[in-house]
């Protein structure tokens, strides 16, 4: 495996998590997992994988989260010139020392909504992989720089592919599933 970055707009990638399968192979492994069911009255239904079995799943999610995966994520949000600026003036290898890499598997179902929005601000940033058979608009993340949606920029999906982005101001973003298809994906957090 490996990932490749490539800056989409200011403060958001696209990102591309080379995986040697197909679509059909792994959601054979999704649908073997137990998924613990998470519905919340104002976002809809997204469950999560609470211990992960599958030895394909274990092993994209290990590189995920890997302490090269962690370095590259974070060289990738040091070439945005202004994140020292964001995290009291740290240094890439201070932030190296001071975060943490965490993810979950989701499948959000059909009606899984959730409006514009910023991460919390220990949230230094988040890395979401997808796991479509193709660029599906209805599963992508949107970017907007603003709450009420301006600037609208959509991250394609497909087998791998993402995007990642700094967690900032003008770093608003939105997701769903408006298709009777579960939307699998991996969402990783460099949290401080």
């Amino acid at each position: 495996m490996n990932l490749k970055f490539k800056e989409a707009r200011k403060k958001v990638w696209s990102v591309d998590l080379n995986l040697d399968m197909s679509y059909e192979n792994i959601v054979k492994e999704f649908e073997a997992e137990d998924w613990i069911f998470r519905e919340k009255k104002d976002t809809g239904r997204r469950d999560y994988i609470q211990n992960i079995t599958s030895p394909v799943l274990k092993q994209i999610y290990d590189y995920a989260v890997s302490d090269q995966v962690k370095m590259d994520l974070i060289n990738n949000f040091y070439t945005f010139k202004g994140i020292e600026h964001l995290y009291g003036g740290l240094s890439s290898d201070e932030m190296f020392t001071r975060t943490k890499l965490r993810g979950r598997f989701h499948k959000c179902m059909k009606g899984y909504e959730l409006g514009p929005h910023l991460d919390h601000r220990l949230h230094v940033g988040t890395m979401i992989f997808y796991f479509t058979d193709g660029d599906i608009p209805q599963w992508s993340t949107y970017y907007y720089t603003s709450q009420d949606k301006k600037d609208e920029y959509r991250i394609p999906t497909g087998l791998g592919k993402g995007t990642c982005h700094i967690n900032d101001y003008d770093a608003w973003h939105y997701a769903c599933n408006f298709l009777d298809e579960p939307r699998y994906n991996l969402i990783i957090g460099l949290f401080l």
